[in-house]
């Protein structure tokens, strides 16, 4: 049986100096069917700098920042992940 792909959802906000650690305890779940969609609502800081390594590496990750077309926080950030997502489950996570 074909496992069902789980999507998670992790808002960001000038998190820079701890996304690395929450990405790294994502990947290296014994879980391996997910996807890891990334919402920046804006921030100010080098976050999709300090994940640039990890995107190349691992395409399960992917980043993105929130457009105009959602309301800036935590909902819109969600709610622009859904759209995007790919997965039979999603869970939602917040750095």
């Amino acid at each position: 049986m074909q496992e069902k792909k789980v999507s998670i959802i992790m808002a960001t906000y000038n998190r820079a100096h701890f996304i690395v650690e929450t990405l790294l305890s994502i990947q290296n779940q014994t879980y391996h069917d997910w996807e890891c969609i990334i919402v920046d609502d804006g921030g100010t800081d080098n976050t999709n700098e300090v994940i640039k390594d990890i995107l190349i590496k691992d395409n399960r990750f992917k980043f993105f920042k929130r457009t105009s077309n959602y309301q800036k926080g935590l909902p819109g950030c969600r709610n622009f992940g859904l759209d995007l997502m790919n997965g039979d489950y999603v869970v939602f996570f917040d750095d």
